[in-house]
């Protein structure tokens, strides 16, 4: 999700064991179906590209850094068994991925800064899922 839209799956309310892998210990709520399968921008012909995995409870590398004016593809991978978002607040972005899945995500050229980034799951934040995402000036 871009641009400050909120979230389609809304608060996590509901364990869902059909997707829980047979893990329900220790999970912060159930999930939807429909987790990670909100729009997200398309790839980027030329940007550049990096690649963040999440865990449980874990974003790697803890900072992401992107050249200030470049447009950059971002390929999440979650590997925990939970359902887990990329997100940088200030700057719109929020990439959610389902356990086991992959999303690549495009986004525009941004203005130079360091910005925390999150998983918004709730819990998420307080078990460690957290970094920075710094746009690097070119000037």
């Amino acid at each position: 999700i871009i641009d400050g839209e909120s979230p389609s799956w809304g608060p996590f309310s509901q364990m869902h064991p059909g997707n829980m892998g047979g893990h329900m210990g220790g999970m912060m709520g159930g999930y939807p179906d429909d987790f990670g399968s909100a729009d997200v921008p398309p790839a980027i012909a030329d940007a550049t590209e990096i690649a963040v995995t999440l865990g449980d409870f874990s974003i790697s590398p803890s900072e992401v850094v992107v050249e200030e004016g470049r447009p950059t593809n971002i390929t999440v991978t979650n590997e925990g068994a939970a359902p887990h978002d990329f997100t940088v607040p200030d700057l719109g972005i929020q990439i959610q991925v389902a356990p086991g899945d992959t999303v690549t995500a495009g986004i525009g050229p941004q203005v130079a800064g360091t910005y925390d980034t999150l998983c918004t799951v709730p819990g998420h934040e307080s078990l460690g899922m957290v970094g920075r995402f710094t746009v690097q000036s070119t000037g």
